[in-house]
C-alpha cells in the first residue's frame, strides 16, 4: 500500500528528504519557526526537487547532533 500517506506520521520516507512539517516535528517547532530559522541562517537551507523544498536528512540530523544536542 504505498501511495500518498507513505509520509504521515511524521516519517521521513525513504528518500531521506523531509518535508517542512517533518522538520519542525524533529526540531520540535512550527513550520513558520524551520522558515525563519532557514532565512536568519541559523538552519540549513532546503533543497529544491522540482518546486518543493525538502532537508536531506543527514542535515537535520547533524543540525539536532550540533547546536540543538547541547541543549
Amino acid at each position: 500500500m504505498i501511495g500518498k500517506n507513505e509520509n504521515c506520521g511524521g516519517g521521513s520516507g525513504s528518500s531521506g528528504m523531509l518535508k517542512r512539517a517533518q522538520v519542525a516535528l524533529r526540531l520540535g517547532v512550527c513550520e513558520r519557526t524551520v522558515s525563519r530559522m532557514v532565512a536568519a541562517g541559523e538552519f540549513p537551507r532546503p533543497v529544491k526537487v522540482r518546486r518543493a523544498a525538502r532537508w536531506p536528512e543527514s542535515d537535520v540530523d547533524r543540525f539536532l547532533g550540533g547546536s540543538r544536542g547541547a541543549l
